[in-house]
């Protein structure tokens, strides 16, 4: 799990984040990201009951806070972010997902840095 400064909690962040960022996304997953101020960049998720019931969907959570946690901070400074899973996803396997959001925020740290 990561550590509560760097999680999303507040559901008013969220539709900062929905109304305010920018988005990319892939064919499983949805990046909304804004730049922030603060020191560490914090992370949500979104995973609707579409996905599964609460075990997949918190194994999901888990996945991708492992993920991100592997891919560290944005070079390109500190942003608020949010994953939005979409119920494709899953049937996906670690590796497929690791790929996929990889891919994701490493576009995101190349738009940061423009």
């Amino acid at each position: 799990m990561l550590p509560r400064k760097e999680r999303l909690r507040a559901s008013k962040d969220f539709k900062c984040l929905y109304r305010q960022g920018s988005s990319l996304s892939g064919k499983h997953f949805v990046v909304y990201y804004k730049p922030s101020d603060r020191q560490t960049s914090r992370l949500g998720f979104s995973i609707s009951k579409k996905f599964g019931n609460a075990v997949k969907r918190n194994q999901a959570r888990r996945r991708l806070g492992d993920i991100y946690r592997k891919h560290d901070e944005p070079k390109s400074g500190s942003f608020d972010m949010v994953i939005v899973a979409r119920p494709s996803a899953a049937y996906m396997d670690y590796q497929d997902m690791e790929k996929e959001i990889t891919d994701i925020l490493n576009r995101i740290d190349s738009r940061g840095r423009r």
